[in-house]
């Protein structure tokens, strides 16, 4: 039953504000008390639902740019790779603090950030959108936190409000 509501509350979350996936692998760890690495990797592997969820909500509304998320791919899927290979390498307690600080910034960064004008997306270098996959692929699978806890901040910073 715990892992229901820990689940519930965590999809609330995450299709009301699209970053509750952040609060999943520590609920699962303080809640229902299961090992972090375990955590992580079942709170990834859980956001492959709302991530196709979110997917096919933001496709019917038209506001995907499938090119956008193409480029993005190309850095995420291998980067993906690598950070779940260091999450299993890294001790428990170096994951809790990557994760409180991941935690803490994101927590300061809904707060204080400013909101900003849109950026035209025909002119996103693709450099640019692989390197930002590349950073979300990487610390999405070191954290098991959900893409759009890090992926929204980048964007937000590059101009790129939407996807």
């Amino acid at each position: 039953m715990i892992y229901i509501i820990v689940g519930s509350v965590t999809g609330l979350l995450i299709g009301m504000v699209g970053i509750g996936g952040i609060l999943l692998a520590p609920m699962l760890v303080y809640i229902a008390g299961i090992d972090l690495h375990l955590a992580m990797a079942t709170s990834s592997w859980s956001f492959l639902f709302t991530g196709i969820t979110g997917t096919i909500a933001y496709a019917r509304k038209g506001t995907i740019s499938w090119k956008m998320v193409g480029w993005l791919c190309v850095g995420i899927i291998p980067a993906t790779i690598l950070g779940a290979k260091v999450n299993v390498m890294l001790q428990t307690s170096i994951l809790t603090i990557i994760l409180a600080v991941l935690i803490v910034s994101s927590g300061l960064n809904s707060l204080f950030k400013k909101p900003s004008t849109k950026q035209d997306k025909s002119r996103v270098n693709r450099f640019i959108l692989v390197s930002i996959g590349l950073a979300t692929g990487f610390g999405s699978a070191l954290t098991g936190t959900g893409g759009p806890v890090l992926l929204l901040p980048i964007l937000i910073f590059f101009s790129i409000c939407q996807l």
